[in-house]
């Protein structure tokens, strides 16, 4: 009788395993999928605003010449917002990887969550990737604020 109760908790284990796993994919997905969309947006705006300032710098209308480096920052802010965004990703999974297994051998709880230093650097990159969102949106409305005198 022992057996057949240690062979069901090791089968809830693995179906509790199981869904965990699931959920922190499903999760990192939604998250992966929201920002690259929001970045991908910013690097088609600000490359629009570009192309725009490219083409009334070359009719001779230098007034708009500084549109240019304020698309262009937008453009690399975007950019960056995606990087961090992969290497915060990175950390969780990798973090993810590690607690895992150490769950699935003790199925102790403090291994479902990131360790206090991962965390930091988490919500560190977040922020940041917020931050670079924030700027490319700042640099395309700085940028474009000058189209409106057209």
């Amino acid at each position: 009788m022992s057996q057949r109760t240690h062979a069901e908790s090791e089968k809830e284990v693995e179906r509790l395993d199981a869904g965990l796993t699931a959920i922190v994919e499903k999760i990192g997905t939604f998250q992966d999928t929201w920002a690259l969309e929001c970045f991908r947006a910013l690097i088609v705006l600000n490359g629009g605003g570009l192309a725009g300032a490219v083409a009334l710098v070359a009719a001779s209308k230098e007034q708009f010449a500084a549109s240019l480096l304020y698309f262009i920052v937008g453009i690399a802010a975007a950019f960056i917002g995606i990087f961090s965004g992969w290497v915060m990703h990175t950390i969780q999974s990798n973090a993810w990887e590690n607690n895992h297994s150490k769950f699935a051998e003790s199925l102790e709880l403090q291994y479902l969550g990131l360790s206090k230093g991962t965390l930091r650097w988490v919500n560190g990159l977040w922020i940041f990737q917020v931050a670079a969102g924030l700027g490319s949106l700042i640099a395309f409305t700085l940028g474009g604020w000058r189209f409106l005198a057209i």
